[in-house]
């Protein structure tokens, strides 16, 4: 944004210090008065590159393109046409500061601009159309479309920056932060969501229950930081093991469960047995290994996601009652 105002500062000073030149009668002020220009410009780049401060660097920015369109209307009057470059102050001032600081600016220069010409209008003779007013017009024209291309790219960029932190915000109240797999909120929203496409008719689906055995022992011997390394490890093991259609959360504490649409009895009991030797396989520390005990359900019509839940609850029990490191299905 403050490289945008700085450019757009230059080719507004630009386009204006060519104006002035062109109607000035005293060729040592106009000398004078591009030396000025140019030295505030590189001034105001000078405080955008240091200082990073977008409002007050936005605020000379408009300030410095008032102050030059007052000095050329005081010098040249309305000669060629020169009062239209009034035109460019309020577009430039909204696109740059917003409507709340645009009024103190505005306000004044409109003001000014009203007395200027209420004092002098009497003493001003009918100009024809020449090649100067053309340029003026046409220089004007100019700057219009400048502001209004820069403030549809400042638009268009503030857009694509909301969404995206909204995007950011979204994933992160569904996602559990410690091991980047959703949280309970959206496994909720996803059993729904299956629920309501199967009931549709000619679909179906299952989900697994996960625990990991004796995972207490893990955190009071070794730390609940190495507890953590090792949901983030089940984590991984998961992500690698399952399909990409299905649907990986973390239940709560220790317990994990995986949504699988399309999915039977027997496909998900398949899947299971997958984790089951996956998690054996992994290089654990000696003394540090650890197993497994998962239940799953297949959903039944006009089944309830809560009676859903619970079968695969009581399997995952089943699982325990029977030895761990296993898997039941109910």
């Amino acid at each position: 944004m403050i490289t945008n105002s700085v450019c757009y500062a230059i080719v507004n000073y630009i386009l204006f210090r060519t104006a002035v030149a062109s109607y000035m009668n005293m060729a040592m002020i106009a000398s004078y008065m591009n030396i000025a220009m140019i030295i505030l410009t590189l001034c105001l780049m000078i405080y955008f590159h240091i200082s990073s401060n977008y409002k007050v660097a936005s605020m000379a920015t408009v300030l410095l393109m008032a102050s030059m369109v007052m000095f050329l209307c005081s010098i040249v009057g309305n000669l060629y046409y020169v009062l239209i470059w009034t035109c460019v102050v309020p577009p430039v001032a909204y696109s740059l500061l917003g409507r709340r600081r645009t009024r103190f600016v505005v306000g004044p220069f409109l003001i000014y601009v009203f007395l200027f010409i209420y004092l002098h209008y009497a003493n001003w003779k009918i100009d024809g159309f020449s090649l100067q007013s053309f340029q003026n017009i046409f220089g004007v024209l100019i700057c219009i479309i400048l502001t209004l291309d820069f403030f549809e790219k400042s638009k268009e960029d503030t857009i694509k920056l909301l969404e995206e932190k909204n995007n950011q915000l979204e994933s992160l109240s569904i996602t559990d932060h410690l091991t980047s797999l959703y949280n309970r909120t959206k496994i909720d929203i996803l059993i729904d969501k299956e629920i309501a496409r199967v009931s549709r008719g000619g679909h179906l689906f299952s989900f697994a229950m996960i625990d990991i055995d004796h995972f207490k022992i893990i955190n009071d011997n070794f730390g609940h930081l190495v507890g953590d390394q090792y949901l983030m490890i089940v984590a991984e093991i998961m992500k690698n093991t399952c399909r990409q259609i299905d649907f990986i959360g973390r239940w709560g504490g220790d317990e994990f469960l995986i949504i699988c649409p399309e999915t039977d009895e027997n496909g998900v009991m398949i899947l299971a047995n997958k984790l089951l030797k996956a998690i054996q396989k992994y290089p654990f520390e000696p003394n540090r290994s650890i197993t497994f005990s998962i239940g799953v359900s297949t959903y039944h019509p006009l089944e309830t996601a809560d009676s859903l839940v619970l079968r695969a609850d009581n399997a995952l029990y089943l699982a325990k009652h029977n030895g761990r490191n296993r898997c039941e299905a109910l």
